[in-house]
């Protein structure tokens, strides 16, 4: 069983499964380092957004757990244990609330498309569903922004601040250049360079080599690994004039996008069509049209109950 934050918060507020709390025994097998964790919170909160910080916090735990010998007394263990369920859980809460209200958040709603200009002249265009945090003290000791969905970077030039892109699957490190980057929660992240150059580097797999990416490059993180490939064509910046294009794209990930352009949601009843790989561009077309035209294509009936599309 894995040891999470959500498991010692929910230990911590005695909610635990009798299994629940013993592997919580079984992996906390010393105590301590209570200490060290908001020095760890308040040396870092400044550089970077509530995840990272997470990360941090746990890599502590994990350094402090292998630091003290074997406990064997399990009925002396569980207060030690409890308390430190109770204070990992304040203390991320303090994170949250200490970071959020540092922090600039812009979003982008269905359909939108914003375009945002940073205080060192970088121009940044998010997607629609997208979400853009920035730390206040931007510029100031670090560039560093947090993305949630797709945007689209011109990053001005800096040598000695470079531009750090963190998403919840990787990290984009930059100088100066041009890139569209797809980071949608639960769905594949990709990142295609136009101009310049870029180190992307895989938060799923710690141990990965960093890939370098030159112009014409495209990576995606496919099943925990990042592949590489060359590209042509300026399909993935299609959605900065409104126009949707699909190339080889699962009809699930497409409804996907159609969900943040149009603010439906999307049921598919029909067996195996989720997975069927659909080709096809459309000009800012109404809804009512591009269904119309892809269910000819994919062979499927729809019915449109209130913000429900439902397919079959």
């Amino acid at each position: 069983m894995k040891i999470t934050s959500e498991l010692l918060d929910k230990y911590g507020k005695g909610l635990c499964t009798k299994e629940e709390r013993r592997a919580i025994a079984t992996w906390m097998e010393t105590y301590g380092g209570l200490e060290t964790l908001s020095d760890e919170i308040l040396e870092n909160s400044e550089e970077a957004e509530l995840e990272i910080v997470e990360e941090r916090l746990w890599n502590t735990i994990k350094k402090t757990k292998k630091s003290y010998p074997r406990i064997s007394n399990r009925s002396t263990f569980k207060p030690k244990i409890f308390a430190l369920a109770a204070t990992v859980a304040l203390l991320i809460g303090l994170m949250g609330f200490f970071l959020i209200n540092n922090t600039d958040v812009y979003r982008s709603g269905f359909g939108e498309i914003k375009t945002i200009r940073l205080s060192d002249g970088t121009e940044i265009m998010l997607n629609s569903g997208s979400e853009l945090i920035v730390p206040n003290n931007f510029w100031k000791k670090s560039r560093a922004v947090t993305l949630k969905g797709e945007a689209y970077f011109d990053v001005t030039k800096n040598p000695e601040l470079p531009f750090v892109v963190t998403t919840d699957k990787s990290v984009i490190k930059v100088l100066g250049t041009k890139f569209n980057l797809n980071a949608y929660q639960g769905e594949m992240t990709t990142v295609h360079l136009d101009e310049g150059r870029i180190a992307f580097k895989n938060l799923l797999d710690k141990s990965a080599e960093v890939s370098v990416l030159l112009p014409g490059e495209q990576a995606a993180i496919i099943e925990g690994a990042i592949k590489k490939e060359s590209t042509s064509g300026i399909d993935h910046i299609a959605w900065m004039e409104k126009k949707l294009v699909f190339t080889g794209k699962p009809f699930k990930s497409v409804t996907k996008t159609l969900e943040r352009y149009y603010g439906f949601e999307f049921i598919i009843r029909k067996d195996g069509l989720a997975t069927r790989k659909y080709n096809g561009s459309h000009n800012n077309q109404p809804l009512q049209q591009l269904l119309e035209d892809i269910s000819f294509v994919m062979k499927f009936k729809y019915e449109i109950q209130g913000n429900t599309i439902i397919i079959y």
